[in-house]
């Protein structure tokens, strides 16, 4: 078994309680957490997952981003809305980011 069953389970039979766990988890400084509670949001309902996904898919980690936007495409079908760059601080840029 995994470690994450538990949080899996919580979420797909009390979606409301697991939240209690899952947002918290998402908020986390640690990585690790971040992408523990995205592995969770599978087991939500559509309309509880999208916007964790969406937070997630604008991560600041690329392990949790490119998770985020891996599981948008499995749940939902489509590529993920969220821009690639939507962590970044643009602002500090001279211009708009390109290819490189």
């Amino acid at each position: 078994m995994q470690p994450g069953w538990a949080l899996d389970t919580l979420a797909a039979g009390y979606a409301d309680e697991a939240l209690q766990i899952i947002d918290p988890l998402a908020q986390s400084p640690a990585a690790d957490a971040r992408l523990a509670a995205l592995k969770s949001l599978r087991h939500l309902p559509p309309a509880l997952a999208e916007p964790r996904l969406k937070r997630a898919a604008a991560d600041t980690a690329p392990s949790v981003a490119m998770a985020a936007r891996a599981l948008w495409l499995e749940l939902m079908g489509t590529p993920c809305p969220v821009e690639i760059v939507a962590a970044l601080p643009l602002d500090l840029l001279d211009h708009p980011p390109d290819e490189v």
